[in-house]
C-alpha cells in the first residue's frame, strides 16, 4: 500500500478564519439587535378611520402633537384607512383626523406611556372643513396591539420609597 499526503490548500486556513468571522459577526448582530429593541422607550399610535357608514376613508392626515413639547407627529391613513405613529415619546397628545369634505376629528388628551400601543379610533362625520368634532370624554385606552406591560413612576414616589428602603422586588403599589 503506498501511503500519499492529502494536497494541502493555500486557501483553507482562510476558510476557517473567515468561516469563524462570519459566526462571530452573526452573533454580535443578535446581540446589539436584542440590545436595541431592549432600549426602546417610545409608544406606537394606531388606529382606523371610517366615515359615519362605517366605510373605511384612506388618505386621511394624523396628527399627534406632544402637549409639554408642540412636538407633532404627522401620518397618513393607508388604504384600509390604518395609520400609525410609531416610537413617541410617554407624554400626553392631542391627536387629530383631517380629511377634505369631513369635519376635523379631534381628541383632546392622550396619555401614552413607555412601550404602549394604544389605539385611537376615528369616525369622520360630513361637513365643512371649518367644522370639526370634539371628542371630550373617552374611555380608558385598553392596551389590545401587544401583550406588553409597562409602568411609569415619577421622581416624587422614588423619593418616598428610596428613604423607606424599598427595593424593586418589594415595591408597592
Amino acid at each position: 500500500m503506498v501511503y500519499t499526503k492529502p494536497i494541502s490548500s493555500p486557501f483553507r486556513g482562510v476558510m476557517n478564519s473567515l468561516k469563524k468571522s462570519c459566526i462571530i459577526a452573526g452573533l454580535l448582530a443578535c446581540a446589539f439587535a436584542t440590545a436595541a429593541y431592549c432600549q426602546q422607550t417610545g409608544a406606537t399610535l394606531v388606529g382606523t378611520v371610517t366615515d359615519a357608514t362605517g366605510a373605511v376613508l384612506p388618505k386621511v392626515a394624523i396628527r399627534a402633537s406632544n402637549l409639554a413639547t408642540n412636538v407633532v407627529r404627522e401620518s397618513v391613513a393607508d388604504d384600509s384607512g390604518n395609520y400609525s405613529i410609531p416610537f413617541l415619546p410617554a407624554g400626553d397628545y392631542l391627536v387629530t383626523a383631517t380629511l377634505g369634505g369631513f369635519r376635523e376629528g379631534r381628541v383632546e388628551r392622550v396619555t401614552l406611556q413607555v412601550l404602549q400601543t394604544a389605539r385611537v379610533d376615528f369616525q369622520m362625520q360630513p361637513g365643512n372643513v371649518n367644522e370639526r368634532v370634539e371628542v371630550s370624554a373617552t374611555g380608558a385606552l385598553l392596551q389590545t396591539e401587544n401583550a406588553a406591560v409597562g409602568t411609569v413612576i415619577d421622581s416624587s414616589k422614588i423619593w418616598i420609597y428610596r428613604s423607606t428602603g424599598a427595593t424593586l422586588f418589594n415595591w408597592p403599589n
